[in-house]
């Protein structure tokens, strides 16, 4: 078991064992591995692969702006109810379940995120003692696209209906068989759980997925911090308000996400505004935006634009060179001199590359008629693209035109013609990438003046606290996040401020404060209404300090879903760390390792078949605990 145990966590592969043991049989004189049969067999008879059903489908990707055909793999659980009664016998057999006092339900987390270019679809296993280990959350669905509703329905309708089916999990106990009931809670960020809701997103009028309070944070109808209630909640929704939900959750099981939740509210209301202040300290200029988000999205949304209309205004270039050349190629033809490559022609009445050195057009690939069933250069047809980019049913150019003797001089004419064309577009595409470039360079210098003594001390903290998230470009990460919301570091990002430079330094600071001690609830602790009672207080002075300080920020989903739904949920279920998106965000880091190891493996099945079986094979060293097995 030991031998099974460290192939899986150094990925030792067959090879790789094999030189491994005959390195250690030489130069120690004895092996300490077992035999690489016994190991195989733990492999397989851990791969859980009858557990899984995978399939290859073709995906539609974008490359170099066009969308490519490519093969994709989805993967779905087959008997849901087994492999959880199979993983609760282990966890129970190996001494790891435990039950939280006064309760005997199995308490599951189902959840789901798009990580990289796959989404997820999990279960977490609540009654262990650290439920968010991602080598214990078990897949349950895996398929490349996004995890918005019409999608998860598309790919993962019958692992919904067995998440939707389980309701007891059976088991055996010192000989006994034991039923219990399983209590589901719904996990992940705000976009998964509204999507498996039927909610229509934090972006429709009634933003929040737990109640139908209307307010828009967008638009010059946007709810202001001052005037909007944080504790009045909206009524259930009705569910003819929402779209058929993929997963039936009961209410009260679906609590606030915790780590996106704080991350959010810690960006939007605590750096973009610490940021603003810095710009309005160095730049003295009061007419700046204070949205960082905002300017981020401007300027990508000009540097895409960049891009496109260079490669666009390249690639006319190049063909419209290429129509040149092929226009001087007819006009200096002397067809009473023999100077064609018979070797070089196609099936057309007049051949260009047959008549011409120029290696672009040399080049040009070929096509067989669907009408003449001739062979015949694309170039000599006038196609200036692959005829992969083309249907099928792809004619030359004498039959589009129904004139199988075609002249020289018609062929001139339908070129020029062309020229003409493509020297227009070029002349657009150009003028609409000098304007994009005029407008971004005018973007760039105005952000430069934001790089002032003050912007620089801030940033100089952030690095110095492990938050070094460049904050033109990216948001912060879980990690920095918690780096970010501690005291100590709290008050070194305050330190940078004049004291005059702002009446609001003191509001900002203990709001702040108050944010990281409701991070700081988000762990496996059970709490006793005491506590919870402390936590609320929390709440209203978080709310109280933004009101002060920010009265005309716009009100996010996010800080709804904080102010209004976390206290009734931590009175229902005690806890709102215990199962949360954050095993997910941490799963994904182990699947993408193993979309790297196995990367070259070419057979989109085979690669999907290697994956579910190392991450079987996680699942069973975590439940029988392995205490030297720790995750990567």
């Amino acid at each position: 078991m030991d031998s099974f145990i460290s192939t899986v966590k150094w990925k030792l592969s067959d090879g790789t064992l094999r030189d491994m043991k005959a390195f250690l049989r030489e130069k120690l004189g004895f092996d300490i591995f077992s035999s690489r049969q016994k190991i195989h067999n733990l492999r397989k008879m851990h791969s859980g692969l009858e557990d899984y059903k995978i399939r290859v489908e073709t995906v539609l990707k974008k490359s170099a702006g066009r969308d490519v055909e490519q093969e994709s793999y989805v993967i779905e659980v087959k008997d849901l109810q087994s492999l959880i009664s199979k993983r609760i016998q282990r966890l129970h057999d190996n001494g790891r379940l435990s039950f939280r006092e006064g309760s005997s339900d199995i308490i599951l987390g189902i959840g789901g995120d798009k990580g990289a270019a796959h989404t997820k679809l999990v279960v977490v296993f609540g009654n262990v003692d650290k439920p968010n280990d991602p080598h214990g959350i078990l897949l349950v669905g895996l398929y490349e696209g996004h995890d918005d509703y019409g999608t998860l329905k598309e790919k993962m309708a019958l692992v919904f209906k067995q998440l939707n089916d389980l309701e007891h999990v059976t088991y055996n106990e010192t000989g006994k068989t034991i039923t219990r009931s399983v209590v589901k809670l719904a996990i992940g960020d705000c976009k998964f759980l509204s999507a498996i809701t039927g909610h229509s997103g934090q972006s429709c009028a009634t933003p929040c997925f737990l109640c139908d309070k209307r307010w828009t944070s967008h638009g010059v109808k946007a709810q202001l911090v001052a005037q909007f209630n944080f504790f009045l909640a909206g009524s259930p929704y009705d569910s003819s308000a929402l779209k058929e939900p993929l997963f039936h959750a009961k209410k009260g099981t679906i609590g606030v996400p915790g780590v996106h939740t704080v991350l959010g509210i810690a960006q939007t209301y605590g750096l973009d505004w610490m940021f603003a202040l810095c710009n309005k300290i160095d730049a003295k200029d009061p007419t700046l935006p204070e949205n960082l988000r905002e300017q981020r999205k401007i300027l990508k949304s000009l540097e895409e634009e960049e891009v496109h209309y260079e490669a666009r205004y390249n690639s006319l270039k190049s063909t419209h060179n290429i129509v040149e050349h092929m226009l001087s190629v007819a006009e200096n033809f002397d067809e009473s001199v023999d100077d064609v490559d018979t070797n070089k022609s196609c099936g057309s009445s007049f051949c260009f590359v047959a008549t011409s050195d120029d290696s672009k057009i040399c080049d040009s690939d070929v096509f067989e008629c669907s009408n003449c069933s001739k062979t015949v250069h694309n170039i000599c047809s006038f196609i200036f693209t692959s005829t992969q980019d083309h249907q099928e049913d792809i004619c030359c150019l004498e039959c589009r035109k129904h004139n199988s003797n075609m002249s020289l001089q018609s062929r001139v004419a339908i070129l020029e013609k062309i020229e003409r064309n493509f020297r227009k577009k070029m002349e657009n595409d150009k003028e609409c990438l000098e304007n994009v470039v005029s407008e971004k360079k005018i973007l760039d210098e105005k952000m430069k003046l934001y790089n002032g003594d003050t912007r620089k001390k801030l940033e100089a903290v952030l690095k110095n606290i492990g938050c070094d998230m460049r904050a033109w470009y990216q948001q912060l990460t879980g990690n920095q996040v918690r780096n970010f919301l501690r005291p100590a570091n709290i008050k070194k990002c305050f330190a940078i401020f004049p004291p005059n430079s702002s009446d609001n330094l003191y509001a900002m600071e203990s709001f702040l404060m108050n944010l990281g001690k409701l991070m700081s609830s988000a762990n496996n602790k059970v709490k006793t209404d005491e506590e919870i009672d402390d936590l609320e207080k929390i709440v209203e002075e978080l709310v109280e300090d933004l009101k002060q300080a920010q009265p005309r920020a716009t009100v996010t989903p996010k800080m709804h879903l904080l102010t209004c739904h976390l206290i009734p949920f931590l009175r229902e279920h005690r806890t709102w760390g215990s199962i949360t998106e954050q095993g997910i965000a941490h799963l994904h880091a182990v699947i993408n390792s193993l979309h790297v190891r196995f990367a070259s493996v070419l057979d989109t099945a085979m690669r999907a078949t290697l994956i579910v079986k190392a991450l079987s094979n996680y699942n069973f060293i975590f439940d029988i605990g392995a205490s030297w097995f720790k995750a990567a």
